[in-house]
């Protein structure tokens, strides 16, 4: 389910989401949505719309116990801010290294929360040579980071790269962190790139 306001002016507001049932990230549960992508910026911040998102999907979950949404220990990129998130009764129900934390909010107080597969809460990956990163086509700029602007890191770094794309929900279920959209790993552990360089 996709929830976006059009906007053709500087900023975006967005959401994206789906039964736990039919998500391909590494979460064990069941009868909850998961948001996969929101984003409110630009001049659109602060006015409310990004609670106006958080009530439709709370109102497209009517039949079910809860939302829950992957995001961190502090804003990054491609994640759902976790202040927003805290701001609007959502709590941390479960965590996996090196950063992750997924937050829930339940609409049915005598339902179980979901949390990660215990194979996504290792925080490295098994390749310890170069570069390894992740990726999915559930972000339309993924593709770009890691097929163009990444490969040209590497060759500019002169450092091994293998990438990895997720292609359906038992690739994302196999992954050794909770995130699917993308993720970079050096030497096996997980990295932002822009402090190595």
């Amino acid at each position: 389910m996709v929830t976006t306001f059009k906007k053709n002016v500087r900023g975006k507001v967005f959401i994206e989401y789906v039964p736990i049932e039919s998500s391909w990230l590494p979460i064990i549960g069941k009868n909850f949505m998961v948001i996969n992508c929101f984003w409110v910026s630009g001049q659109f911040k602060g006015q409310g719309n990004g609670k106006k998102l958080i009530q439709q999907c709370l109102k497209d979950a009517k039949n079910m116990d809860g939302i829950i949404a992957v995001s961190s220990d502090k804003k990054r990129p491609f994640m759902s801010d976790p202040k927003f998130l805290k701001y609007n009764g959502f709590e941390i129900i479960d965590e996996a290294k090196p950063f992750f934390k997924l937050w829930g909010l339940k609409t049915n107080s005598n339902a179980t929360f979901p949390k990660f597969m215990e194979s996504a809460k290792t925080g490295t990956c098994a390749n310890k040579k170069g570069i390894t990163a992740y990726y999915s086509n559930t972000c339309p700029f993924t593709d770009y980071y890691t097929n163009q602007l990444l490969r040209e890191y590497a060759e500019k770094k002169n450092v091994p790269l293998t990438i990895k794309h997720i292609k359906n929900k038992k690739d994302g279920h196999k992954m050794p962190i909770p995130w699917i959209i993308n993720s970079v790993f050096l030497q096996g552990r997980i990295s932002n790139l822009r402090n190595e360089s």
